[in-house]
């Protein structure tokens, strides 16, 4: 009987022992763990962790972080170098507000909205700081995101707003004369690439729809106008064509857009000056955010 009981000692003695050293070998690769993060720059860090939560969207702080290897993620531009694979996607111009505009709100993230309006602020020459809305007059020197799209609109400044109407919109209007000549529903082709750089900002946030609004003044139309009898046709000509252009030309869902004409029925401005009637006679396109909880 003693013989018998020794050996049972024994055998709990072995598996003891085997439960040690696991034990042992997890504090081993923990330590070596905390050992290869003790050199990693924590406020860099912190922003790379943000960024990928983000689903790796861009974030408007200069930061360069260290992955390993050649692999390197810039948080400024919001390119990514991998090795073998050549440059990243995503590459975005910041506006000199941006900074500013997360100091204030206590160093928080922008929110997609905010992140689009700094970039459209950029690329049209609009110096406004982020969250105002008007026009501006800055110099500009924006350049599209990832496709190429120009260098910038600069030169459409006075014609072109911004603003953020609410926590999910974001309105861009164009003036009159800046996408179509009077009395016509023709894109002028040379607003194709501030058209595109809209394009591009559907394409970086697939949450977004667009709301195309076309607007007039109270002149009636020409007499003989057969192709735009009165401002309703006008106005909602203009809106199905940069709606057609979305669609047909650059590849946008058209689930995501739909196009509304309002006539002269929306002024933002008084008719019975000159001002007042070119104020009046704009396209409006509205970028809405279709899932908030993404933000």
């Amino acid at each position: 009987m003693a013989k018998k009981k020794k050996k049972q000692e024994e055998g709990v003695s072995a598996a003891w022992m085997t439960s040690y050293t696991d034990l042992v070998t997890v504090l081993f690769a923990l330590f070596v763990m905390l050992y290869a993060l003790s050199d990693v720059n924590e406020e860099a860090f912190a922003d790379f962790a943000e960024a990928a939560a983000r689903g790796s969207r861009p974030v408007p702080m200069a930061v360069s972080l260290a992955v390993g290897g050649d692999t390197s993620i810039n948080m400024q531009s919001g390119i990514t170098n991998l090795p073998g694979m050549g440059v990243g996607f995503f590459p975005i111009q910041t506006s000199s507000g941006w900074q500013d505009f997360a100091n204030q709100n206590g160093g928080r993230p922008m929110t997609d909205i905010e992140i689009i309006e700094a970039n459209l602020r950029t690329y049209f020459g609009l110096d406004a700081s982020p969250g105002e809305s008007g026009t501006g007059t800055g110099t500009g020197s924006g350049t599209g995101t990832g496709t190429g799209i120009g260098e910038g609109m600069g030169e459409f400044q006075g014609n072109i707003g911004i603003n953020i109407s609410d926590a999910f919109t974001i309105t861009i209007t164009f003036g009159d004369g800046m996408l179509f000549n009077s009395g016509s529903a023709d894109i002028l082709p040379e607003t194709f690439p501030a058209l595109d750089f809209v394009v591009q900002q559907m394409m970086d946030y697939p949450h977004l729809d667009a709301n195309i609004i076309g607007h007039t003044d109270n002149i009636p139309m020409s007499p003989g106008n057969v192709r735009f009898p009165d401002n309703w046709a006008l106005s909602s000509g203009r809106a199905i064509n940069v709606l057609q252009y979305l669609v047909y030309q650059r590849g946008i869902d058209p689930v995501r857009v739909q196009a509304t004409g309002r006539g002269e029925t929306e002024p933002v401005e008084s008719n019975s000056t000159p001002q007042g009637r070119q104020a009046n006679r704009r396209v409006e396109i509205q970028l809405i955010n279709t899932n908030p909880g993404l933000e």
